[in-house]
């Protein structure tokens, strides 16, 4: 009998161990995947903005081009919008 209830204990610890392992590595799956989730929704639009910022700078598509004559080419109102978006330092 008291076999048994040694290994009842034990059993029970175990149980509750496991509960915790599971409990845990559920938050840090979480912990993981929230953040990959908000990055797919809100980044698009952001990074949409200053590939279009870029676009302008250099060039439509694909195209290959001088990057001497894309410098040349820069309006003083294009890099002044350059600079509105740019992010401000503290």
């Amino acid at each position: 009998m008291k076999i048994s209830k040694k290994i009842l204990e034990n059993t029970q610890s175990i149980r509750k161990h496991i509960f915790w392992s599971r409990v845990w590595g559920g938050i840090k799956l979480l912990l993981v995947l929230i953040p990959l989730v908000l990055a797919a929704i809100y980044l698009p639009p952001l990074i949409g903005k200053y590939t279009a910022m870029y676009q302008n700078l250099f060039g439509k598509g694909g195209e290959q081009t001088n990057i001497l004559d894309q410098f040349k080419n820069l309006s003083p109102d294009s890099l002044g919008n350059l600079l509105k978006l740019a992010p401000k330092g503290n």
